[in-house]
């Protein structure tokens, strides 16, 4: 059984204290203090207090005064505080907020409200502490890949942006036969110059990356030409370093042979860390969004709420589905990685399925001026898992019509191959995909030229897409021109029925 979250409850008035322990009993052990006074001494000896309810208004020491002592003392300093008052003057809030206060909710107490917000804030609350405690395991596991790299003689470098130096050591130079008189002063051009003409977009995408992305860990495997004319296989990897002013200053990595066995081993153990912990903290994010969602939709439903109220709600609601979206996507990427995604596949009649799924679409074209159309022969059939194969037209169609533009169109269609087999085609006269785009589209996270546009995403639709399509035995493909549009095709087996 899980253990209840522990509330403090500061008022100096009992009958206050009684009236947020009614709320919140059933749900959470409940402290309560009818002082400052009284609260710090229950803290001392609590340390399993989660989030504190405390009243403004309070004689001797009030609800601000309080909160500076706890925010000053390192045991009590990250326990979110939720303010309850019956003053409703902005200025009030405003010094609570920017205290560092995480809610405010006034009196009378509207009980729906106190407790999404108090289920929100634990939520909040402990996802932080996961994190840190995330950042701590990541800090240990840095130095001891940097005591593994040393001892794996693994070329390192540093860039040096505004000057474009290159500082390189002995092990990097010798995997390219850099002499050590090109050692004094070779320059990240040099580098890049011994680049496989076919890597050069991914060269480019690192380079972008390494000066973007602040300090965030970007690698990719290249061909580069070594001095004596032959190609070396070599994972780059590079992170950078700001100054105060978060301008990138210098770049610094390393570089490996991807020969070496030792590298492949740490590149393996690295994958399958960042795997297992995209499948915890999925689950562990999917139940309180669950909760925010519909709690959420409860509250949409009070025809108490102002047009304003209605607007916050809506945007919570928003932020939480495109969340939620982004967890499922995860789970499933994950699931198929790992081999634990098996699809059943069957013969099935393709026009009622993809029609199901144009009807699901049908609002987000029309809300974006954008005409949907399907021509699939009502007797065509193919192979596949009704429920996979569903999940990938969704993501092609709705791309189609996200990325598109006002009276545009998408159109869904299906042919039979020569060989037997059936094409699924989603054709549209949207923005298109750029050349340098194409060559990652497929590639998780990565979203191409959407992220100049105000469309939200993920950068794994497409990614899950092509894994889908692979289980099902299939193909997947597109063509695209910058500006023109898009053409996307599915081919499948056909089948009987």
């Amino acid at each position: 059984m899980t253990q209840k979250a522990r509330l403090l409850i500061v008022d100096d008035e009992p009958k206050n204290i009684h009236l947020l322990s009614n709320v919140f009993a059933d749900d959470y052990d409940i402290s309560a203090a009818i002082s400052g006074a009284q609260a710090l001494r229950l803290l001392e000896h609590n340390n399993d207090i989660e989030l504190i309810l405390l009243d403004v208004m309070m004689p001797e020491m009030d609800g601000h005064a309080l909160f500076a002592k706890l925010r000053a003392n390192p045991a009590t300093a990250d326990i979110p505080v939720v303010f309850v008052t019956d003053r409703a003057d902005p200025d009030s809030e405003i010094l609570s907020l920017k205290a560092g206060a995480v809610d405010y909710i006034h009196k009378p107490i509207h009980v729906g409200i106190a407790r999404i917000r108090v289920e929100q804030q634990l939520a909040l609350s402990r996802q932080k502490k996961s994190l840190q405690q995330l950042l701590r395991e990541r800090t240990l596991e840095q130095h001891r890949l940097s005591n593994i790299i040393e001892g794996t003689a693994s070329g390192t470098w540093e860039w040096e942006v505004a000057s474009d130096r290159l500082f390189i050591n002995q092990h990097f130079a010798s995997m390219l036969g850099i002499s050590p008189q090109e050692l004094k002063t070779y320059t990240m051009a040099q580098w890049t110059a011994r680049v496989h003409k076919d890597d050069q977009a991914l060269c480019a995408q690192a380079l972008r990356a390494w000066v973007r992305q602040g300090n965030t860990l970007h690698s990719e495997t290249l061909r580069l030409q070594h001095a004596q004319g032959h190609w070396v296989w070599v994972q780059i990897r590079g992170s950078r370093m700001d100054d105060t002013t978060s301008q990138a200053v210098r770049v610094f990595g390393t570089q490996a042979d991807m020969s070496a066995l030792v590298q492949a081993k740490v590149a393996d153990a690295a994958n399958r860390a960042k795997s297992e912990f995209l499948s915890r903290m999925s689950h562990e994010l999917r139940t309180p969004l669950n909760a925010i969602l519909g709690f959420g939709k409860l509250m949409s439903l009070d025809e108490g709420l102002t047009a304003s109220q209605l607007d916050y709600l809506n945007e919570i609601l928003q932020a939480g589905r495109h969340l939620l979206g982004l967890v499922n996507e995860v789970l499933d990427l994950h699931q198929i990685e790992a081999g634990r995604m098996t699809v059943e596949v069957k013969d099935l009649l393709l026009a009622p399925l993809a029609q199901d799924n144009v009807d699901l679409l049908e609002p987000l074209a029309l809300a974006a001026g954008v005409s949907l159309h399907m021509n699939i022969a009502p007797d065509t059939v193919v192979r596949a898992d009704p429920k996979r194969l569903s999940q990938v037209l969704i993501n092609l169609v709705s791309n189609a019509v996200k990325y598109n533009r006002e009276g545009g169109f998408v159109r869904l269609e299906s042919a039979h191959l020569a060989d037997g087999r059936v094409q699924i085609t989603v054709v549209d006269n949207g923005l298109g995909i750029s050349d340098t785009a194409q060559a990652m589209i497929f590639q998780p996270f990565e979203r191409g030229d959407a992220d100049d546009t105000p469309v939200q995403g993920t950068g794994l639709g497409l990614t899950l897409t092509r894994k889908l399509v692979d289980l099902m035995d299939g193909e997947i493909g597109f063509e695209s021109q910058d500006g023109q549009g898009s053409r996307f095709w599915v081919v499948l087996n056909a089948g009987k029925l």
